[in-house]
């Protein structure tokens, strides 16, 4: 019987170890750590991450969001209260549920250029417009507002670039009428007759201001000032929310849920207080004579005298409650206003009103606007005297 065992007398074939073999098995591990990174990379910019805007730049934000069912386990009645405002109601997607306002086809005419403007409901939610037998038509894909003062729509055109519709549905009139700031015939028109395109940075502080968390495509694979961002509103948190002005609240909750100590709250100061109102409300850099200043508030309250003397005690907060709309009641205003200047021990030193002490303090000191936006009006937060420059 023949053995199938190996013949331990022949010679054992030689292993390939010489400088080519190395050299290859070099290349091939170059190869592969470039692949491995080259994946890296593409995950990075193609996986939507949460950004945030510090010092003008677009970076990373790590902050672990706890999202409004736990806020609402500890605070029922404040998270009801801001989810029926309308900060929490200020963006939506029309695939959920449709458009709010009414597309009915009425058409708005530019008076200059005859071009007929219109918003269709079928056979989906579109912006159009006919000028001289041609026409344009795009459907519309997000709503912004929550309606108590207007509407607004955004439409995708590609993955950097957005258009502002020139069509706005106003609460006060209950029509259409042209986007505030669209509603003279401009060069833009020529190329982008549906209304102002928002590109890159433009777009992604749209939906910042608008969004809790906002996330974004292409982190780090361009400018930090946004210009090659790619919005992902399906990934991101619509509407403002709790966490949009505490912060990322998730360790908070699991402390609570544990039963653990919580640390204490820091509260913020007012200037602290205002910037985050600021983020969206307001800018820094504004002039006076800027054309809309009015839909500053935050600037406005802090180049105010009234500010400036209360010695870091005046802020958004002191007279707007941030869980809830703005209240309508003038009464309530003024007396905030009297809380300060009425004469009290607690308010010596705080100059008192010469010509009336009781009332009519935001009527004469709070001028309304009527001209830094389409149909409707807004209130001067320059506190100051009429006549007289801010200080």
């Amino acid at each position: 019987m023949q053995s199938t065992l190996p013949n331990a007398s022949a010679p054992k074939a030689r292993r390939r170890s010489g400088p080519a073999a190395r050299v290859r098995q070099v290349v091939l591990g170059l190869v592969l750590i470039g692949a491995l990174f080259g994946y890296f990379v593409w995950h990075m910019i193609n996986t939507p991450r949460a950004v945030k805007l510090v010092a003008g730049q677009w970076v990373e934000d790590t902050g672990a969001y706890a999202g409004v069912a736990a806020c609402r386990e500890c605070h029922r009645e404040i998270v009801e209260k801001q989810q029926a405002s309308s900060h929490a109601n200020t963006l939506r997607a029309l695939k959920d549920g449709g458009p709010r306002a009414p597309f009915d086809s009425t058409e708005v005419i530019d008076p200059l250029t005859g071009a007929r403007y219109r918003m269709d409901a079928q056979p989906e939610p579109s912006i159009a417009m006919t000028l001289g037998g041609q026409g344009a038509k795009l459907p519309v894909e997000f709503e912004f507002g929550s309606g108590k003062i207007a509407r607004g729509y955004l439409s995708r055109l590609d993955d950097f670039r957005w258009l502002d519709g020139r069509l706005n549905h106003y609460a006060g009139t209950n029509q259409w009428d042209f986007t505030s700031g669209q509603e003279k015939p401009n060069k833009f028109l020529e190329t982008s007759p549906l209304g102002r395109t928002h590109e890159g940075a433009g777009a992604v502080r749209c939906f910042a201001c608008h969004t809790t968390v906002l996330k974004v495509n292409g982190l780090g694979d361009g400018p930090s000032n946004g210009a090659k961002l790619k919005v992902r509103p399906d990934k991101s948190v619509l509407g403002i929310h709790c966490e949009s002005c505490h912060g990322p609240q998730l360790d908070h909750v699991k402390e609570r849920r544990a039963v653990k100590p919580v640390k204490p709250r820091v509260r913020l100061t007012a200037d602290e207080m205002n910037a985050v109102c600021g983020r969206c409300h307001g800018l820094t850099n504004v002039s006076p004579e800027h054309p809309v200043i009015s839909r500053f508030q935050p600037w406005g309250l802090s180049v105010s005298r009234c500010y400036n003397a209360s010695e870091g005690k005046l802020s958004c907060a002191t007279c707007h409650d941030p869980h809830e709309d703005a209240k309508s009641d003038i009464t309530h205003y003024n007396l905030k206003c009297i809380s300060c200047h009425s004469g009290k021990p607690e308010s010596i030193g705080k100059t008192i009103c010469r010509v009336n002490r009781t009332s009519g303090c935001v009527g004469c000191h709070m001028a309304n606007d009527s001209t830094s936006m389409l149909h409707t009006t807004l209130t001067d937060h320059r506190i100051r005297i009429p006549g007289k420059e801010a200080r």
